[in-house]
């Protein structure tokens, strides 16, 4: 099978979801929400069947302006738009910004569709595409043919599908080929489960391909898991070649385990970053260096610093080329990653010992996420009062007994400062050893640290495997705080995973 995926844009209540089912027979609202209030929420998803062996995935995106997060990730995944503008309304305010979001993506590829034009007279259409065109000029949308539409009578439905076919066969013979020569990247934007399958998660087939009873690996929690099967476009198959909308049904993993914004790849092949440097491109004049992160199903924090670096509050997995979009309350700019190894991250021999290496320093992984050092150390980040205040509040929570971790969220809630700036503050304190991150925005103290690791031992010189149950009954904590220490164990090799449980591996070495 051949495919690739095409996404709408526009403004809420321009006819989007209308023409998705117009042209596939699929209402891609499913929501009980979606159909009460008559707007779509999350996205939508259709095949397109253009051929016998040629089939388009549909993505249909939220119209609304407070629901722009999800537009972007559709966005991201889209091979061609269909720019779509209601006649008896005209270009508005998300219109705009939905066309900012795909030129800063460097989206080339367009079909401007005229919906609703029985709602119209037909002499006034000329002018109607006149005042589009001059709005758009300059844009992606310039030179991009128009076909206009009514989801009522169906009018110019069939030639939407045609020029859609035209497409195909220049992208396919053109532009798809080498994505399925490049490693393997699917962004989960979907997880549930099915009874009689279990797991199963949605996203696009980026680049790369997947074959069943492949064994894949999630990033950044490299969770380790094996694809039972393969779907798209309501069909199953035993390989399946970028660019498409799949489903994959996996085993070894669990709902629990998996999120949107994880990204699926070969085991082994990518790691996750903290920082990157990129091209980056502004609407306007823009103040201040804090934003909000855009690209694939992910979505973070983010400091830009001189201009081209980025440091995020959470660990990504990108790669050079990447497209991103920076936002606040609306969308302010956005680019293209040109270097993920600002500050690789990777792990090295010395002496035996395991090495975390960042930048031009290197520490122990053990040590720097759990000894506390007992020779002198540098002071801490000199003025750094952000980082002093947040030391502060973890050594009040020490006086506990709860194992409950301490979120992100906790810290802004109780210290009075920008996300982004406790954020970098964060990973200042994790250098210094003075605590340690454990997956999914959680921190402790490297005291609770040490405390932490010979609970696991202890248990473990007893018991042969750990559950997401014993860690409930060790620690007094629900399955939420459960799942991030499970994952913390794993990466710091104390255990590997086995199906639902975790059997030792370095703890008691």
């Amino acid at each position: 099978m051949k495919s690739f995926i095409i996404g709408t844009a526009g403004h809420v209540d321009h006819g989007k979801t209308a023409l998705v089912k117009a042209l596939t027979c699929i209402d891609t609202d499913r929501l009980k929400e979606e159909k009460k209030r008559g707007i779509s929420i999350e996205l939508g998803y259709a095949p397109l069947k253009l051929s016998e062996d040629i089939t388009a995935g549909i993505v249909d995106v939220p119209g609304h302006e407070r629901l722009i997060k999800t537009m972007v990730m559709g966005a991201t995944q889209t091979d061609l738009v269909l720019f779509i503008v209601a006649a008896n309304e005209g270009m508005k305010p998300q219109s705009l910004e939905h066309l900012s979001i795909f030129s800063l993506l460097g989206v080339k590829n367009a079909i401007l569709v005229i919906t609703k034009i029985d709602c119209v007279e037909k002499l006034e259409l000329p002018f109607i595409i006149q005042n589009i065109q001059i709005v758009t000029k300059g844009t992606f949308l310039e030179n991009a043919p128009v076909v206009l539409t009514s989801s009522y009578t169906k009018e110019g439905v069939e030639e939407l599908k045609q020029k859609i076919s035209e497409f195909s066969k220049q992208f396919l013979e053109t532009q798809s080929s080498h994505r399925a020569t490049l490693p393997l990247r699917i962004p989960i934007d979907r997880v549930f489960t099915l009874t009689g399958f279990g797991t199963i998660v949605t996203g696009p087939l980026l680049f790369g391909q997947i074959s069943k009873n492949d064994e894949i690996e999630i990033y950044p929690h490299h969770l380790k898991a094996t694809i039972r099967q393969i779907h798209a476009y309501g069909k199953e198959y035993d390989i399946l070649k970028a660019p498409s909308r799949v489903a994959l049904n996996l085993r070894g993993v669990s709902k629990e385990d998996l999120k949107k914004g994880q990204v699926i790849g070969s085991p082994h092949t990518f790691k996750a970053i903290s920082k990157a440097s990129a091209k980056v491109t502004f609407l306007k004049p823009v103040q201040g260096q804090e934003f909000i992160f855009h690209t694939g199903t992910m979505r973070t924090n983010v400091i830009l610093k001189k201009k081209n670096i980025l440091q995020f509050s959470d660990p990504l997995v990108l790669q050079p080329g990447d497209k991103f979009i920076l936002r606040r309350d609306t969308t302010l700019g956005g680019g293209e990653i040109v270097n993920v190894s600002v500050n690789t991250h990777k792990s090295i021999k010395r002496g035996g010992e395991e090495v975390f290496w960042s930048g031009s320093k290197a520490q122990p992984l053990q040590g720097r996420a759990m000894k506390r050092k007992t020779t002198s150390s540098p002071p801490l980040l000199g003025d750094n009062g952000q980082a002093l205040r947040i030391l502060e509040y973890f050594k009040k929570t020490d006086t506990s007994s709860s194992w409950i971790p301490i979120h992100t969220d906790d810290i802004c809630k109780n210290i009075q400062m920008p996300r982004l700036e406790i954020s970098e503050a964060l990973l200042d304190l994790i250098k210094q050893a003075k605590i340690i991150r454990l997956p999914q925005g959680y921190y402790l103290s490297c005291k609770q640290g040490d405390e932490l690791k010979e609970k696991i031992k202890t248990f473990f010189k007893t018991k042969g495997e750990l559950s997401v149950v014993d860690i409930k009954e060790i620690f007094s904590i629900s399955r939420k705080y459960a799942i991030p220490y499970l994952e913390f164990f794993d990466e710091q090799k104390w255990t590997i995973r086995r199906g639902d449980v975790r059997i030792p591996w370095k703890i008691l070495e």
